[in-house]
């Protein structure tokens, strides 16, 4: 089973993703704080087809 450690996401994480690296410092942080850690399984799925967005 693979076992990953928790990252902490920072701005500076974030602005490796190329479709966030020109937002605005306060654009990322309020992103940061919209997100949560989920824990899926081996195998899990985050999101099926025909699942409600």
């Amino acid at each position: 089973m693979l076992s990953l450690k928790p990252t902490a996401v920072t701005p500076d994480l974030l602005r490796r993703v190329p479709v966030f690296a020109h937002l605005p410092e306060a654009k990322l942080e309020w992103m940061i704080a919209q997100g949560k850690a989920v824990k899926i399984p081996s195998g899990g799925l985050l999101r099926a087809e025909g699942d409600l967005a």
